[in-house]
């Protein structure tokens, strides 16, 4: 049943990474606009870079302009894979420090 509930909580998250990366992707190609405050505009870049680096590397030569609408699909299904993966493999590192962290002493 444990094992149940991480999974959905995991899903769960990948869903509204999936749904950010659906809705900033269109961003992808032309930028963030100009009158979005500086944290807003570096957040989004920074968000988007994993998806968009993947889709630079393996499609840009082929269309040699900005990613179409399946393009832009796929920019969100990488992208939030990816920061998915991330998301768990910092979890199991830091879950992992936790363990082997020295216990304090109740003196």
């Amino acid at each position: 049943m444990t094992r149940h509930v991480v999974l959905r909580r995991w899903f769960v998250i990948w869903v509204v990474l999936l749904g950010l990366s659906a809705a900033l992707a269109r961003y992808f190609d032309p930028g963030v606009p100009a009158d979005w405050p500086a944290p807003a505009r570096f957040a989004t870049e920074i968000f988007l870079a994993p998806g968009g680096v993947t889709w630079l590397a393996l499609f840009w030569h082929a269309f040699g302009a900005g990613p179409t609408d399946r393009g832009l699909a796929f920019i969100a299904l990488v992208n939030s894979a990816i920061w998915l993966l991330a998301g768990y493999v910092s979890s199991r590192v830091f879950s992992w420090l936790w363990r082997r962290a020295p216990t304090r002493s109740r003196h």
